[in-house]
């Protein structure tokens, strides 16, 4: 009986406050009526570092290989003066 009076007491300014202090978005009104807003950012945040960890799992399973040393087309036939030198040693 007392926490309904004290309810009622309450939200009996409800009118006046929604009047002098107007809802500008959604989160605000959820806010207002206690409710907490989705938190967009937090689960932007932990969707990325699912992606990473995922990321991380398959860069670990895939063997590791060294590139191919890059050689101009006009040069790849052409040998180098180090081997040349080692071959002729």
């Amino acid at each position: 009986m007392e926490a309904r009076r004290s309810m009622v007491r309450q939200s009996g300014g409800a009118d006046v406050r929604s009047l002098l202090y107007p809802v500008s978005n959604e989160r605000e009104a959820l806010k207002r009526q206690g409710l907490r807003p989705k938190n967009h950012h937090i689960t932007n945040i932990k969707a990325i570092q699912e992606l990473q960890q995922q990321r991380v799992q398959q860069q670990a399973a895939r063997p590791v290989t060294a590139p191919d040393p890059f050689k101009m087309a006009r040069f790849s036939q052409v040998e180098s003066a180090v081997a040349k030198n080692l071959r002729d040693q």
